[in-house]
């Protein structure tokens, strides 16, 4: 696979155009359905704010009161989703190293990918090792990062639940 051959084969720019009108059309239809789906919540939610800017005329407040439901579904769970898990530390420091590990990952895949684009195609004995390594030690800063910010977003929750 590193024979400069393999990488002179033509493009099937119709196969790719295909592909991309057909993840378009995918897309598309995904937005659409949830659009009818969510079309009453976006008309609730949308009067309920008229409702507190005064924008609202009688027939729209009639309406809102007359069509007074239970949040049902997915609604129900908003405070649920925003909780801070149990062990948060340790939670957070896995999301961390997720994150590392898509970094390194990336970064060595795009390492590989530019090799031969510019002539060089590894054969340097420990050089891929050596990518690995520097991609890692870079990483981590990445990981520190995402670790830090998750811990931070979630720790007033605690703190909040722990006062109660």
């Amino acid at each position: 696979y590193l024979d400069h051959e393999f990488f002179k084969h033509p493009i099937h720019w119709f196969s790719v155009f295909n592909s991309f009108m057909m993840v378009l059309f995918l897309m598309g239809l995904v937005a659409l359905i949830l659009l009818r789906t969510l079309k009453k919540d976006y008309a609730r939610y949308g009067l309920v704010q008229d409702l507190e800017d005064g924008d609202a005329d009688d027939n729209e407040k009639e309406a809102l009161h007359h069509d007074k439901v239970e949040d049902s579904g997915w609604k129900q769970v908003h405070g649920d989703v925003f909780r801070a898990p149990e062990f948060l530390p340790v939670f957070a420091a896995l999301v961390g190293t997720g994150w590392q590990l898509v970094v390194l990952t990336l970064g060595v895949i795009i390492y590989a990918v530019l090799g031969p684009l510019h002539g060089a195609v590894h054969e340097e004995r420990g050089e891929v090792m050596q990518a690995i390594l520097i991609c890692y030690a870079l990483s981590s800063i990445v990981s520190g990062f995402m670790s830090g910010k998750f811990f931070k977003e979630y720790f007033p929750t605690i703190t909040r639940r722990g006062n109660q």
